[in-house]
């Protein structure tokens, strides 16, 4: 006779209620992370009312970036500022666009070849800008999205509205604040690439740290608007 796990008959339904029963138990009593929760005084709830606005999305030259990719012009930005040396090996495939408009980034990576990765100083990543067409009319701001993929999440046994809270000492973390409370909470180490810092300049966050772009749109570009406002002029 063969032993194995069996589930009397007529016992499948009740079995299936104690998954689903545990699984709600573990939701709802899964506590956040308190590090990453953060309570507000009364006087910085009260400024962060006073300054929320829609959020500004910064115009570029697409046509400007455009005649410098056809002319072989591309720049980029790096992880590291250190002098290169040691064996590296080639730069890798780059990956997909972050985003498809408003402005993403793509990634290429590169590795060590020497028998200790210690060898090699400078950049083992590189960033470069993909898609800065404008989004399309009345589209959702890239960091109000993020936030809003965990309203239909429990979060100490409720639902929220989340919204982003841009007044956090790290910028490029995805720290949200729910409608009607006075906290925030840190959803995520970092947020997606080609996500604006805040709304002040041209700075985007790629892989956890703001860096500034061009008029151009474009990461690594100097280019800037002149006294007129004409970019690169």
């Amino acid at each position: 006779m063969e032993r194995g796990w069996r589930i009397p008959t007529g016992g499948t339904q009740s079995f299936v209620w104690i998954v689903v029963a545990f699984i709600k138990f573990s939701l709802i009593n899964s506590k956040p992370d308190p590090e990453a929760f953060h309570e507000l005084s009364i006087e910085e709830y009260d400024v962060f009312l006073q300054e929320l606005h829609p959020p500004h999305n910064p115009r570029y030259d697409i046509n400007l970036a455009r005649a410098k990719r056809q002319a072989g012009d591309q720049t980029f930005e790096f992880d590291s500022d250190e002098d290169e040396e040691g064996p590296w090996d080639e730069w890798g495939p780059p990956s997909s666009c972050s985003r498809t408009c408003g402005g993403g980034v793509v990634t290429e990576e590169r590795t060590c070849t020497a028998p200790k990765p210690d060898s090699c100083v400078g950049p083992s990543k590189r960033f470069s800008s993909c898609n800065i067409d404008e989004c399309p009319r009345g589209s959702k701001d890239f960091r109000e999205e993020q936030c809003a993929k965990f309203n239909n999440e429990l979060f100490e046994r409720k639902y929220y509205d989340w919204i982003p809270y841009l007044k956090a000492p790290r910028k490029c973390e995805l720290n949200c604040m729910p409608k009607g409370e006075r906290f925030y909470y840190r959803h995520a180490k970092k947020v997606i690439d080609g996500t604006s810092c805040d709304d002040e300049g041209r700075r985007i966050c790629v892989d956890g740290e703001c860096m500034p772009v061009g008029c151009d749109g474009m990461l690594g570009s100097n280019t800037e608007e002149d006294k007129c406002r004409i970019c690169g002029g």
